[in-house]
């Protein structure tokens, strides 16, 4: 299943070694492989055919990325403004589009009834009541799905988003009361939201939560009175990012899920982010020295989690961090890779076997493509932003021009009287 192949200690992109991009566009960097974004949705599809496919463009907001997932013919789900105009410029459309996000703005919404978005998730009543009046200003009916913090969450979810307190969705408990309650001329309630967990690997658990959310759904559009015309069951797949997981059997989880729903009658409605991109990026750093304080090996890069947020999340995965620089890659000591930042957190990877790495050696983190860029606080201590770089047909190509100087200071006013 791996995709990026290292050829004497070497990591190559295609026949192009990823130090070679590296030295091209500079670090640190990130880059992505487009033919794995292509490979990953064509899993999706296949292994899925009766259900929609949307792309959470929260995973990897890079336009040029969201427009090669465009091309694949799925749709895509946003969770802000921001990401709205990310799909407009992409080259989705209003019909291909579903807005989530417990904490949509006045702002926002009016621009999703405005622009005649396909569905609203609406995640609690004082939402769904603000969203009935700017339908009834716009003289426009919106369709909604009711987003559901359902009782239990996804069986096996490394990262758990329903089930429990929650932000996200309506509580099971409350929600055929909420929809009772705003039911209007409208709005058009066409079926329900799920999404529980993030980052599950388990084909079983999928299946059996699939089963529980279609089971539920036709319970609440039967006490609350309405046609049921699709489900959003969220997604959730993940992706092995340590060497012990194994990869979601996503042919098997899809078989049995479409045989077990084919006959339903209803669109049924599939978001993925991390599965389509996460493998399909890594983030190259550059030594710029090595040290030892207490009996700790330290290298220290050019690129810290102000690039790459995830290693410092308590609760992220870890990633893989290695060599590419091309000698003998035996490793002969454990490191702790760190960034640059005067903060004792910007750590990226420790006790990682690297073989004599010296200032100069191009280090890489595996499986970024998803919340790497993306979740990362660019400008934290007013250092600059990586660029990107995709390769597809044939050729690199930069789809992000990386911060300056300028770019920090850009917007910044000071008062008269200050200087």
């Amino acid at each position: 299943m791996s995709d990026w192949q290292t050829r004497q200690g070497r990591l190559y992109l295609q026949d192009t070694p990823v130090a070679t991009i590296a030295e091209q566009s500079g670090t640190p960097l990130y880059v992505y492989d487009g033919t794995i974004i292509q490979d990953r949705v064509n899993r999706i599809q296949q292994a899925f055919p009766i259900f929609n496919i949307l792309y959470s463009v929260k995973a990897n907001a890079n336009l040029a990325v969201a427009a090669l997932i465009r091309q694949q013919g799925i749709g895509v789900e946003v969770a802000s403004e921001g990401e709205l105009e990310t799909a407009f410029q992409a080259g989705f459309t209003p019909d291909q589009m579903s807005f989530a996000g417990p904490g949509k703005s006045h702002a926002e919404l009016a621009r999703a009834v405005d622009s005649g978005i396909d569905l609203i998730s609406v995640e609690s009543s004082a939402e769904l009541a603000r969203l009935t009046k700017l339908a009834q200003t716009a003289g426009r009916k919106v369709s909604v799905l009711a987003r559901v913090n359902i009782a239990e969450h996804a069986l096996q979810a490394q990262e758990k988003m329903g089930g429990r307190p929650s932000q996200f969705g309506i509580d099971v408990e409350h929600v055929i009361e909420v929809l009772r309650q705003h039911k209007s001329e409208w709005i058009t309630y066409r079926g329900i939201h799920v999404y529980a967990g993030s980052q599950i690997l388990s084909s079983d658990a999928l299946i059996k939560h699939f089963s529980a959310i279609y089971s539920l759904a036709i319970h609440i559009a039967h006490q609350v009175g309405f046609e049921l015309a699709c489900v959003n069951f969220g997604g959730g797949f993940g992706i092995p990012y340590h060497t012990q997981e194994q990869h979601l059997d996503i042919a098997e989880a899809g078989r049995q899920i479409c045989h077990k729903l084919q006959h339903s009658g209803i669109e049924l409605f599939l978001e993925l982010g991390r599965y389509f991109v996460a493998e399909s990026g890594i983030f190259l750093t550059r030594v710029e020295y090595v040290k030892q304080s207490k009996g700790i090996n330290y290298v220290i890069t050019n690129g810290g989690i102000n690039a790459f947020a995830r290693s410092a999340m308590p609760w992220a995965n870890t990633h893989r961090c290695e060599s590419v620089t091309g000698r003998d890659q035996t490793p002969t000591d454990h490191y702790t890779v760190t960034g640059p930042l005067c903060l004792p957190a910007d750590i990226l990877a420790e006790s990682v076997p690297l073989a004599h790495p010296v200032p100069g050696d191009i280090l890489v983190i595996r499986d970024v493509g998803a919340y790497g860029y993306s979740m990362s606080p660019q400008l934290f201590l007013s250092h600059t932003a990586p660029a990107e770089v995709l390769y597809w047909n044939q050729s690199c190509h930069v789809i992000r021009e990386p911060h300056n100087i300028q770019t920090v200071l850009a917007g910044q006013h000071i008062p008269a009287g200050l200087l």
